[in-house]
């Protein structure tokens, strides 16, 4: 999901990369500091204080001082682009579920291969339990 939108204050493009109830990460050139507060207007609500948690290179993770309606998420999450999961933004940066800057990749592969291996094992010991169960009818 993909919100755009611009900074009061200086004018700078953000573009909201992901929103929940919680919180959203956020995209934009701005120098933010952690602890600062933002005021966010969604669709189908007035604004939201949201508070800087972290920051790393362009990319901030905000959390909203109230948890933000359902309903409004889902209105923003309706009114956004939809961009593959792998994307370039504007801005240059290439941003995936896994972070900012890929940083968890290689974790993400090793448990993928975890998770393979496993569900092979599992379905080996299904195989062999059938034949088993087979060969004493």
């Amino acid at each position: 999901m993909y919100l755009g939108g611009y900074l009061a204050e200086s004018g700078d493009e953000v573009l909201i990369h992901n929103l929940s109830v919680t919180g959203f990460l956020i995209e934009t050139s701005a120098d933010l500091t952690c602890g600062e507060t933002l005021h966010v207007e969604l669709p189908e609500g007035g604004p939201l204080a949201a508070s800087v948690v972290w920051q790393r290179g362009q990319f901030y993770g905000c959390q909203f001082a109230v948890q933000a309606p359902a309903s409004m998420v889902s209105a923003a999450a309706l009114r956004s682009a939809i961009v593959p999961s792998r994307s370039q933004t504007p801005s240059g940066a290439t941003f995936d579920e896994d972070g900012p800057d890929g940083a968890d990749d290689e974790e993400t592969q090793a448990l993928r291969a975890r998770m393979l291996v496993i569900f092979g094992l599992i379905a080996a010991l299904w195989l062999l339990a059938s034949m088993v169960v087979i060969s004493l009818i």
